[in-house]
C-alpha cells in the first residue's frame, strides 16, 4: 500500500511538472485542495498516517511544492516566473521521490 501512495504521488507530481506556465492559474486548485482522495495532499496525509512520519522529513522538496501551492491558491493571478518557479520545483521534486527522497 505504501508503495501504491507513494506511486500515485509521483503520478500527481509529474503531472504538474508538465503543467504550462502560461495556463497554471486554472489548474492551481485541483492540485492545491484536498477534498478528493487522490489529490496530493488527500495522498501526503495518507502516506504520514500509514509510514507514521512526517513527510515533510523524507520529501522535503515535494513538500515545498505542496506549500507553494497552498500559497498560489488565494485567487490572485501571479506572473508567469512564480509558477514556472513551482513546475521548476515540481520536476526536482519528482527527482526526489523518485530516488527514495532526502538522504
Amino acid at each position: 500500500m505504501k508503495n501504491s501512495i507513494i506511486d500515485k504521488i509521483i503520478s500527481e507530481i509529474n503531472r504538474l511538472s508538465n503543467e504550462n506556465p502560461s495556463d497554471f492559474f486554472y489548474m492551481i486548485d485541483g492540485y492545491a485542495d484536498d477534498y478528493d482522495k487522490e489529490s496530493l495532499r488527500s495522498l501526503i496525509m495518507d502516506w504520514e498516517k500509514l509510514e507514521r512520519k512526517s513527510f515533510a522529513e523524507f520529501f522535503p522538496k515535494t513538500w515545498a511544492v505542496v506549500l507553494l501551492l497552498r500559497n498560489l491558491n488565494d485567487g490572485r493571478e501571479r506572473n508567469k516566473e512564480e509558477y514556472e518557479k513551482t513546475i521548476h520545483l515540481a520536476k526536482e521534486a519528482l527527482e526526489e521521490l523518485t530516488h527514495g527522497g532526502a538522504k
